[in-house]
């Protein structure tokens, strides 16, 4: 065993919990499709609510901020509960209405924790359970479809949606998923459980250091001509 395996060995890793069929659908409407490989980054929200993916279903469903007659199923493709639990609760073929103009090529996973208070400021900080979960599941799909860490990002980070420009000022209109989500941090531990697994792999003998760089990018390249 080698010290890459017995790393990958400490990190806990939970199973996703498979919802899909479960939750609760639009009679009327239908998402678009789309191939698995027109994603193209993984999109991180929060709920700013202490929920359930069913609940969330119930509320996407019927007239909402999205859509005035509800949107076809649940906006999320998976959803972290506040322990760190994940679900899957939409197929990743199917194009949710999360994140405006940037949904065709988007995955949207959403953190399931409160993160302003009764006066509507963005101060409180998810668990470091629900982060470390959100890290590892984020890192399991950048390698299964072939995304750098870079490609992790906040609704926040998106121009448009979740900030324009304004008299030449860049605005930002949502903090999601929290101001206190350091999404730098994120991708960091993204990246340094994505090397864990390509030097467990024999493919990464570099530093676990979470800077994706050509020896990782490298050792990553290889891991998907072998997929």
């Amino acid at each position: 065993m080698n010290k890459y395996q017995e790393a990958l060995g400490l990190i806990k890793i939970k199973a996703p919990i498979n919802l899909i069929e479960e939750l609760p659908r639009h009679p009327d409407k239908k998402y678009k499709n789309r191939k698995i490989s027109k994603i193209k980054r993984i999109v991180v929200h929060t709920t700013d609510w202490k929920t359930t993916p069913l609940r969330i279903a119930e509320y996407d469903i019927k007239p909402n901020h999205i859509s005035d007659s509800g949107c076809p199923a649940i906006t999320y493709h998976e959803m972290i509960g506040v322990e760190g639990d994940i679900f899957q609760t939409l197929d990743y073929t199917e194009v949710s209405w999360h994140v405006g103009m940037w949904n065709p090529s988007s995955l949207g996973i959403a953190l399931c924790y409160r993160c302003s208070n009764k006066k509507g400021e963005d101060v409180y900080a998810p668990k470091r359970a629900l982060l470390h979960t959100l890290e590892v599941r984020c890192g399991q799909i950048c390698l299964n479809l072939g995304l750098t860490p870079d490609k992790v990002v906040g609704h926040r980070e998106l121009k448009g949606t979740g900030w324009t420009m304004f008299k030449g000022s860049k605005r930002l209109r949502k903090t999601c998923p929290g101001k206190k989500v350091d999404l730098d941090k994120v991708r960091r531990n993204v990246a340094r459980f994505m090397q864990i697994v390509l030097g467990a792999n024999g493919l990464y003998t570099g530093k676990v250091d979470g800077l994706f760089g050509p020896k990782s990018n490298k050792a990553f390249q290889l891991y998907l001509s072998q997929e």
